[in-house]
């Protein structure tokens, strides 16, 4: 299960892009009541991440970067890994691997970038 968005106070200001803000299909329906179809529950996603970070502030700039760079949605969410808290820079999502190939072809000065599927 993917960790909530961080957003930090080293950035302009304290709120994330409107793209991580918004709720997924499924929750927002859930949220309303409704009962999403089962394909978009079940939905696998592709993301593509850039980075991780023992530091926020770096994380933060990696984002501004990307947001600057690209049109896809950029996201920095809190993980931890043996006890230790990373900052993770991810893009997407992306919903079929052909779209998420594309978008890798255009961050080629991210030689550690990796689609990673959830």
């Amino acid at each position: 299960m993917m960790e909530p968005a961080y957003s930090s106070p080293f950035s302009e200001s304290n709120t994330l892009p409107p793209s991580v803000e918004t709720l997924p299909a499924a929750a927002e329906m859930a949220r309303m009541g409704q009962q999403a179809p089962q394909q978009v529950q079940q939905q696998k996603k592709y993301f593509i991440q850039l980075g991780a970070f023992s530091q926020p502030e770096n994380a933060d700039k990696l984002r501004n970067r990307l947001e600057m760079e690209q049109n896809n949605p950029v996201e920095v969410s809190i993980i931890s890994i043996s006890g230790r808290e990373l900052f993770r820079v991810r893009t997407g999502p992306f919903y079929n691997k052909a779209d998420a190939d594309e978008a890798l072809q255009v961050l080629p000065e991210y030689p550690a970038a990796k689609i990673i599927l959830e």
